[in-house]
């Protein structure tokens, strides 16, 4: 929570922040932690208000006289609710209950007068770290990449049945399998298990090439100052996926669009419209590394 005891006049842009207040304000008490209600919220950001309203500090003129300067109260509610819909998201999401009512209106052109109709400098507002969730069963999903290891499953399972039909149609019961067929049995299941170990394999490295293309897309938002802190899931599959945030889907469509899916070297955005790489074609023909010398891509942003 903020420390009001002290409080200082928000800089404008391209100043830097002035003296510490001379007038003594009280902070508010913002209670303990935990859910609050709308009337509680709201009680808080009054006293915060309040305490902007009415605060001075002194300066010293061209003539050497001490004078005391009031506080730009118009500035500061309009830096703070540009902090706070940079920190949810953007303007959208922060009007997303009511987006067409007056009030949101009016929020909107005083938000998109101080940001701009694109929200080009609503980054730099921003004070809360952005915390990117990167679920990589889900977007494995949605790549095709879980349908290709199905149907790499079903085709061993295909395999399978194919080792013993041959023999069981002679036989009303289960005959015992030739030496042959064990060592065909023995080589399915150890390509079943590698199939397995290199799915994992690929989830892993998967899921740390966005956390690197995430990285990389922050360095190119020179507005953003704040922590972004980025958590990588292999396992976990939400039926519900909550919504991130504009900020954080960007990063993360981002990194998408700019990372080679498992067993290739071609960003997505290159070739979205292909097929992923058979897993049991990897297995049993790798593919060949990049020549070496061969330039990195330059990544776009979407």
């Amino acid at each position: 929570m903020p420390n009001l005891e002290q409080p200082h006049r928000p800089a404008r842009r391209g100043e830097t922040p002035d003296d510490p207040l001379t007038e003594e304000v009280r902070s508010p008490d913002f209670g303990t932690a935990g859910p609050r209600s709308v009337e509680q919220v709201l009680a808080d950001a009054i006293a915060v208000l309040t305490v902007a309203a009415r605060l001075t500090w002194t300066r010293t003129d061209g003539d050497g006289q001490t004078v005391t300067v009031t506080s730009d109260w118009a500035e500061f509610v309009t830096l703070a609710l540009a902090g706070a819909a940079a920190n949810v998201g953007g303007i959208d999401d922060a009007l997303a209950d009511r987006p067409g009512s007056w009030e949101a209106d009016h929020v909107r052109n005083l938000l998109t007068s101080t940001v701009g109709e694109d929200e080009q400098q609503l980054l730099g507002h921003r004070t809360e770290p952005v915390v990117v969730d990167v679920f990589v069963d889900e977007i494995m999903a949605d790549l095709g990449m879980w349908k290709a290891y199905d149907d790499a499953q079903q085709e061993l399972t295909r395999r399978y049945a194919d080792c013993t039909s041959a023999t069981t149609a002679e036989f009303s019961e289960m005959p015992t399998p030739t030496v042959e067929q064990e060592q065909r049995l023995d080589e399915l299941a150890e390509l079943e298990e590698r199939l397995d170990n290199q799915r994992l394999r690929d989830w892993t490295e998967y899921g740390q090439a966005l956390k690197t293309q995430i990285e990389s897309a922050v360095s190119r938002r020179q507005l953003l100052r704040v922590p972004v802190v980025v958590h990588v899931d292999v396992k976990t599959f939400r039926v519900d996926a909550e919504h991130r945030g504009a900020l954080q889907d960007q990063l993360l469509q981002e990194a998408i669009m700019n990372t080679p899916l498992p067993g290739t070297t071609q960003r997505l955005r290159s070739s979205p419209d292909g097929p992923p790489p058979s897993p049991l074609l990897r297995l049993t023909a790798p593919a060949p590394a990049p020549a070496a010398g061969t330039p990195s891509p330059q990544y776009d942003q979407p």
